[in-house]
C-alpha cells in the first residue's frame, strides 16, 4: 500500500490501520460504506475520545493547556466533526499590515486510528477584501529547522511523553496517495492520502515545503536491519 524501502524500514502498522478501518473502493455515496465495521468502530472510538465531554478534557485539552503554558503562546483548538484525531496549532508569530494578515503556526495531530501523531509547521496569508477573507499557505516546515526548529522538537517531546508509545508519521509518509481510500468526512481531493485517513482532511499538503520530508522515518527502521538498503527511487512528495 505504501511506498517505501521495506528492507529497512516498517510502515505497515499504518497500512493496516488504514485498511481496519476503511473500506477500500467504497465511497461514502455507496451503499455500504457506513455500515462497514471499520467504519462504524472508527465513529464510536471518535465519540467516546471527542463528543463526550470529560474524556475530551482529560485525553485532550487539559494537555494543550500544558503546552500552551509552557511555550507561551496563543493555542488555538483545532479538533472538529468525524476527523479521526485531536488537533490543535500554537500561533507563534503574527503579522499585520493594511488588510493582510500573516501568521506562523505549529499545527500538531494525535491520530485516533492508532499511535500515530505528525506535526507541521504552517506560514499562512489572509487577506480581506469587501468583507470577505482568502487564505493561502506559503510552506510547510516538516522538520525541526529555522524559527520553528526547538518549539518543533518540544511539542514532539511532550506528545511523546503524554501519548506512550505514539510515533512521528514522516511528511513522507502522509503526503502518500491512496487509491480507493474515502474518508467519511468531505475531502475535496478524488485520491486520498495517507493524512486523510490517520488525521484529517486538509489541502495545505500540496503546498511548498522547508525541512526533510524524511524526517522521523528512522523511528520506523526494522529491528533486524542489518544495514543493506533495498535500492529503491523514493521521488519528493
Amino acid at each position: 500500500m505504501l511506498q517505501f524501502d521495506t528492507a529497512k524500514y516498517d510502515f505497515n502498522e499504518i497500512s493496516t490501520s488504514i485498511l481496519r478501518f476503511y473500506p477500500m473502493g467504497i465511497s461514502p455515496e455507496d451503499e455500504g460504506f457506513f455500515s462497514y465495521p471499520g467504519i462504524q468502530e472508527l465513529d464510536k472510538i471518535v465519540v467516546d475520545n471527542i463528543s463526550n465531554e470529560s474524556n475530551y478534557k482529560s485525553r485532550w485539552t487539559d494537555f494543550t493547556k500544558e503546552i500552551g503554558s509552557e511555550v507561551q503562546k496563543p493555542l488555538i483548538g483545532t479538533t472538529y466533526g468525524q476527523n479521526p484525531s485531536f488537533s490543535a496549532l500554537l500561533q507563534l508569530e503574527t503579522a499585520l499590515l493594511d488588510n493582510l494578515f500573516r501568521a506562523k503556526e505549529l499545527h500538531f495531530y494525535i491520530s485516533l486510528t492508532g499511535p500515530f501523531y505528525t506535526i507541521l509547521g504552517q506560514d499562512n496569508n489572509t487577506v480581506k477584501v469587501d468583507e470577505k477573507l482568502f487564505g493561502s499557505t506559503n510552506y510547510l516546515t516538516v522538520s525541526p529547522v529555522n524559527e520553528y526548529s526547538e518549539v518543533f522538537k518540544l511539542v514532539a517531546a511532550r506528545i511523546e511523553s503524554r501519548f506512550t508509545g505514539y510515533r512521528f508519521v514522516p511528511f513522507g509518509i502522509c503526503k502518500q496517495k491512496i487509491e480507493g481510500l474515502h474518508v467519511r468526512y468531505h475531502t475535496q481531493h478524488k485520491v486520498q492520502t495517507v493524512f486523510n485517513a490517520l488525521f484529517k482532511d486538509n489541502a495545505i499538503l500540496t503546498s511548498p515545503i522547508m525541512g526533510d520530508w524524511t524526517f522521523g522515518y528512522d523511528d520506523w527502521i526494522k529491528a533486524d536491519f542489518t544495514g543493506i538498503e533495498t535500492i529503491v527511487e523514493l521521488s519528493p512528495p
